[in-house]
């Protein structure tokens, strides 16, 4: 197996350890997100969704910059923001559902087959906070076009 530069590797703290991460040990933290949040969603469990919010949160900011999975990563972080929204109320949670899915399409290449799901899912961030604020400017918001950086 080939050598992680340094630019693949995180450190990540567990029970009050802090261990080194691969981005293997990264997609499994996604994985692991990805699981609590679905599972979140058939039990209605919260705190499987705190777990989920959690792991996503941890699985984004160990993700290298420039990594052909951030995009998908940060919109399932963004996913995540949207159910605790939609389970609690709180606003700063659709803000940040909003802000993760804007960067998920940003960071999409134009053409990639996944650009019109996260332009939709960035779409129906807008409609919830319209429904919760009433501005009619997030009912305007041009589609987002990507720009790689």
């Amino acid at each position: 197996m080939p050598e992680l530069g340094e630019e693949s590797k995180g450190s990540i703290m567990i029970a009050g350890v802090i261990k080194d991460t691969s981005q293997e040990d990264v997609e499994k933290l996604n994985e692991r997100g990805c699981s609590q949040l679905m599972s979140s969603r058939s039990s209605g469990r919260l705190d499987e969704l705190e777990k989920a919010v959690e792991c996503l949160t941890r699985a984004v900011a160990l993700t290298s910059k420039g990594h052909p999975d951030m995009p998908l990563r940060v919109g399932n972080l963004g996913a995540s923001y949207t159910d605790r929204y939609r389970r609690l109320g709180e606003l700063s949670d659709l803000e940040k559902s909003i802000e993760c899915k804007a960067r998920a399409v940003t960071l999409t290449s134009e053409g990639h087959p996944s650009m019109p799901l996260r332009v939709g899912n960035l779409g129906t961030s807008y409609t919830d906070r319209y429904r919760r604020l009433g501005e009619l400017t997030d009912l305007e918001k041009p589609p987002i076009h990507a720009s790689p950086s």
